[in-house]
């Protein structure tokens, strides 16, 4: 099954990093506390938008892919029957 895993952590390490940097600048007093909100609330919704992205499941052909193959196994399986 295929995973985008990788740009999902490579996106959420560059957003955690942009809000520690906004931070940093606004504690500085380089950015005023507007700004610092108005920044802060998108890289928010950026990193909300990662976690809407990421939790829409296994896509369905891939999904049917994986039963009919679990379905194949299970019926090729060599397994003695349940005695009665």
């Amino acid at each position: 099954m295929g995973s985008n895993k990788q740009p999902v952590a490579l996106d959420r390490a560059r957003i955690d990093r942009q809000t520690r940097e906004l931070a940093l600048d606004h504690a500085a007093g380089s950015l005023g506390d507007d700004t610092y909100l108005a920044r802060l609330k998108a890289l928010r919704e950026q990193r909300d938008a990662i976690t809407e992205r990421t939790t829409a499941g296994l896509p369905g052909q891939r999904a049917v892919e994986w039963l009919r193959a679990l379905s194949e196994s299970l019926q090729t399986a060599d397994v003695p029957k349940e005695p009665r």
